[in-house]
């Protein structure tokens, strides 16, 4: 249960009249504000820019628009998005793919179905604006009632252990109650990046690479590289050379 200072507020955009009434009567059970419903879609990047909504509900065709191009470039404000679709549409759900922070559910929507969707992404986006706090390349994480500021420039590498993730700076460590999959995408920057099922690392920081061997070396940390992601880590560091 949310307390009054943690109700969720939600925006809906949605082409069909009597799906947005019927929606936000169904979630104004809940601790759930809606601060919008839209089915004019002309002005509705700025609208989402005023109001700040916790979590966005839209339907991937908007007319003769489409939900991923119209949301596509606020994608920077980092705002979940639950996109729905009338049918089980192959290519609506892969549009939406591109869309980070995303879910994608199919028509009819029971009404605890949709809570339950929108309670977890609230949660994982509300998770690092608590205890720990992403602003302006700097995470700032909370220990013991002391926040603690972090330069991502400054992280050497992540390692991770299912749903805890294990923060190593210089000689430092910092854990996270966060998966490295959520932390890498929270962070969202083009100089972290996975190089194994449990580590992710700061390129900039990498002193040597074998592919050969599979490893990363930093500071004297060898770190090991999986399979999976050695034809990426190859793409990436040729296009920073």
């Amino acid at each position: 249960m949310f307390t009054e200072s943690q109700i969720m507020k939600i925006r809906i955009l949605d082409a069909d009249p009597a799906f947005l009434l019927k929606v936000e009567k169904s979630l104004s059970v809940f601790d759930i504000e809606v601060v919008g419903i839209s089915k004019n879609f002309i002005l509705e990047q700025q609208e989402i820019r005023k109001y700040l909504p916790d979590v966005i509900l839209c339907n991937v065709h908007l007319g003769d628009l489409s939900g991923t191009e119209l949301l596509e470039p606020i994608e920077d404000i980092g705002i979940p998005i639950v996109f729905m679709s009338d049918e089980n549409d192959l290519e609506a759900y892969k549009s939406t793919e591109k869309i980070k922070k995303s879910r994608f559910i199919v028509k009819p929507i029971h009404q605890l179905t949709l809570k339950s969707i929108l309670d977890n992404l609230y949660q994982e986006s509300k998770l690092f604006s608590s205890s720990k706090i992403l602003r302006k390349n700097k995470l700032y994480i909370k220990e013991g009632g002391i926040y603690t500021k972090i330069s991502l420039l400054d992280i050497d590498y992540i390692f991770s252990q299912g749903n805890y993730s294990t923060i190593h700076v210089n000689s430092r460590k910092f854990m996270l109650k966060y998966s490295l999959n959520k932390f890498v995408e929270t962070v969202d920057c083009e100089f972290i990046i996975r190089i194994h099922r449990s580590y992710a690392v700061n390129i900039d920081k990498i002193d040597s690479i074998s592919m050969n061997e599979k490893l990363v070396i930093i500071a004297d940390q060898k770190l090991p590289i999986g399979r999976t992601y050695i034809k990426n880590i190859r793409k990436i560091l040729a296009n920073r050379i």
